[in-house]
């Protein structure tokens, strides 16, 4: 069994599939051992596939949905604003899919619907910093944008 969030596209504001971004798990060696053999399974895992679609179909029929305030993605922003407008209050897991959270100099200048939540997450992304103690020096400031790039905990 597993628990994820629905996937967004530009064309649908909730898949019917899974995405798995955000996923909770209950590990075992049975489980292990399934996972395994489903991979190697002729037509359950493409060579061009991610993990992703594997998974879907794996657990297509045992899966269970976690809200789409688990995995709130930026897609629904620019696509479906009545639906982020609902969820964004709650969310608690905002999924950067459009757009990645970079340093602002970085952010699209021109034609950029997403910026207002960029500009959201670098304030949230700048506390984290001062919080922790982490300061970015010249070397390390691109690593200190990339490794939240999916994900970033909201509320």
């Amino acid at each position: 069994m597993i628990a994820a969030a629905p996937d967004s596209w530009d064309t649908t504001p909730k898949d019917t599939k899974f995405n798995s971004g955000v996923l909770l798990l209950r590990p075992s060696m049975i489980e292990y051992d399934l996972l395994i053999r489903g991979v190697a399974t002729r037509g359950m895992h493409l060579p061009h596939e991610g993990d992703q679609p594997f998974l879907n179909r794996f657990y297509e029929y045992r899966n269970f949905g976690l809200p789409s305030t688990y995995n709130l993605n930026l897609v629904l922003y620019r696509w479906f604003p009545v639906i982020w407008e609902y969820l964004w209050p709650k969310a608690k897991i905002v999924h950067f899919t459009v757009r990645k959270p970079r340093p602002p100099a970085d952010w699209c200048v021109v034609n950029c619907p997403e910026r207002p939540i960029l500009e959201w997450y670098s304030g949230v992304f700048q506390e984290m910093l001062e919080e922790y103690g982490f300061t970015p020096s010249t070397d390390n400031a691109d690593f200190a944008y990339s490794w939240l790039d999916e994900i970033e905990i909201h509320g």
